[in-house]
């Protein structure tokens, strides 16, 4: 879990030294893009779905309850196991 925190927080920082802002780290600013940092069980549940290496069904339903359209190109809907489909979302 430790390395994981790390890594985490070295990616976040190299993202913000490169001029991107990360929800809730970064106040908001009105035109400019943001990164969401998200608990992916969290994002999981708010769709009514349990984890799952398929993202498909999760996209879909993401899109129904939040009207947040998101586009995929050249990447697999079917991850091969539970921390890919996390890091996925």
């Amino acid at each position: 879990m430790r390395m994981m925190t790390y890594a985490r927080l070295k990616m976040l920082s190299y993202l913000r030294n490169l001029g991107n802002v990360v929800y809730p780290l970064d106040l908001f600013e009105q035109g400019v893009s943001r990164l969401h940092e998200v608990y992916p069980s969290h994002t999981w549940r708010q769709v009514g779905l349990p984890r799952s290496t398929d993202l498909s069904i999760f996209i879909e339903l993401f899109y129904n309850k939040y009207s947040f359209k998101v586009k995929v190109e050249n990447h697999p809907l079917i991850m091969d196991n539970l921390d890919a489909a996390d890091a996925s979302c």
